[in-house]
């Protein structure tokens, strides 16, 4: 008798521990504070916190002790996200810094990040708290008056948008002219641009430009070599990573021969751009390459009658390599 009694009493003992030992960890809570500073270009609060939910599983509670602490602010032509975890006190338990073109992205990283810190790979995700109302009582429901006839609502106006803040772009680019002159060109370009922030801008971009022949072309009977001198005025529109401008310029060219040097009159330029180009992630600066085609209408290098012919180009173009840096 004695024995079971022992045995029903270690029974009794055991089922609770096991049964606690088969549930899952308690649901780890914070309380989210979401801040974006001027000029970024961010999703909003509830986004953010959907994206906490499927990458952490975790609870957002206005009244946790614990503060998940995430700042969003632009740094030149780049997005910083700081991420903290703080308790009570508002002492730091952890925390991440990120840099990132695009400010999804950087915010994505932080999460992930986050998902490494928290959750170990031998501990599952903690679940969701779901709270269960209970069933609603049966209630008699009186006969519904006669319909009123309500005014319209009124409508507000949309709130007014900001516009983006610019960007300020300092660069230089590598030339290679092409049939303007009466001998390729090498060169540089030296250019200031301004544009609003985003992929999907307008810009308008100011360049001095110069380049010389490496070697010499034989114009009539005598060998010369060539060099020009221009500035540039672009507007740029911009569709994700490719852009196309319209361009004017007033140029001047010389010809060098061993004995005398000849200089034209400035003349006007029209012609289009087109390339693309690369945004560094984590610097605020970018790679581009284009190629123009120019056209100058009317304009001639008028030269000694008896030593040379004439020179008179009506088109040109000009394959260009540079960087441009975002201060």
């Amino acid at each position: 008798m004695n024995t079971r009694r022992l045995v029903v009493a270690l029974a009794l003992l055991c089922a609770p521990a096991s049964a606690r030992a088969q549930e899952p960890p308690p649901p780890v809570v914070f309380r989210l504070e979401y801040t974006r500073g001027k000029g970024t270009v961010c999703p909003d609060e509830h986004a953010v916190a959907e994206l906490l939910h499927r990458g952490l599983a975790y609870e957002a509670r206005p009244d946790a002790e614990q503060r998940l602490v995430i700042a969003v602010t632009r740094v030149g032509g780049a997005h910083r996200v700081v991420m903290a975890l703080r308790d009570k006190k508002g002492t730091e338990l952890w925390g991440r810094d990120y840099r990132y073109a695009r400010c999804p992205d950087a915010i994505e990283a932080s999460v992930n990040s986050a998902a490494l810190e928290f959750l170990p790979d031998d501990v599952p995700p903690a679940p969701l708290v779901v709270v269960v109302p209970p069933a609603p009582l049966p209630v008699m429901i009186a006969p519904a008056p006669p319909a009123v006839a309500q005014p319209p609502p009124a409508t507000l106006p949309p709130p007014a948008t900001l516009p983006p803040p610019l960007e300020l772009e300092v660069g230089v680019d590598a030339v290679l002219g092409l049939g303007s002159t009466p001998s390729p060109t090498l060169g540089t370009s030296v250019f200031v641009g301004v544009r609003p922030a985003g992929r999907f801008a307008l810009s308008v971009e100011v360049a001095a430009r110069a380049s010389w022949s490496p070697g010499a072309a034989a114009l009539g009977n005598v060998h010369v070599r060539s060099a020009r001198y221009s500035g540039q005025l672009a507007v740029c529109g911009y569709l994700r990573f490719f852009f196309l401008c319209p361009t004017i310029a007033v140029a001047e060219s010389e010809l060098h021969d061993p004995a005398v040097t000849f200089t034209t009159s400035p003349i006007g330029i029209f012609g289009a751009r087109l390339g693309a180009e690369h945004r560094f992630a984590h610097f605020p600066a970018l790679l581009r390459g284009f190629v123009e085609i120019e056209a100058t209408p009317g304009a001639h290098i008028a030269l000694h009658a008896v030593t040379y012919k004439q020179w008179q180009p009506s088109a040109g173009g000009v394959v260009g390599v540079g960087v441009a840096f975002q201060p």
